[in-house]
């Protein structure tokens, strides 16, 4: 059995983007799953029981999972991993479970993916130290008025 995308599907948001029928995404399918799209355009097979869960298959033959939903008026891609490397199929349908449960209660977890892979910033760090140490290593009196002063001089605050 050869499932894969086809250049003749309909596209779905950009004219290299193709999709097929939803099917329920077991491990035979997945593994079964082969680019037959044109150039480098995304090719998705999306699952037939969760709304929103579905698979990519790049041209490399890479297979990665990946959650669609809106939060707000943007509508949100979310990889979730890649297929085999990092995710079996049950484990994915978990996680996307929960991840668009996540969604639906009115967070963002694609943003909250990239604030946790920014990490903080050095202003933060500046801001968190003057507030553990910088106040206990001055003398008594001379932080009172005392502000600290963070310029940043590519224009992110």
């Amino acid at each position: 059995m050869l499932i894969g995308c086809s250049s003749e599907a309909p596209p779905i948001d950009t004219p290299t983007e193709t999709a097929r029928k939803p099917v329920k995404l077991t491990k035979r399918v997945v593994d079964a799953l082969t680019y037959q799209g044109t150039g480098n355009g995304a090719c998705y097979v999306w699952d037939a029981e969760i709304k929103g869960f579905g698979v990519r298959i790049f041209p490399s033959g890479r297979k990665a999972f990946l959650v669609t939903y809106r939060a707000g008026t943007r509508k949100r891609f979310l990889t979730l991993g890649t297929f085999g490397k990092d995710l079996t199929t049950d484990e994915a349908r978990r996680l996307a479970k929960t991840t668009l449960g996540d969604a639906v209660r009115g967070t963002d977890p694609a943003e909250e993916k990239e604030k946790a892979r920014q990490g903080e910033t050095v202003r933060d760090l500046c801001v968190l130290y003057m507030e553990r140490h910088g106040n206990a290593k001055k003398a008594v009196g001379t932080t009172s008025g005392a502000s600290i002063s963070i310029s940043c001089r590519s224009g992110r605050t």
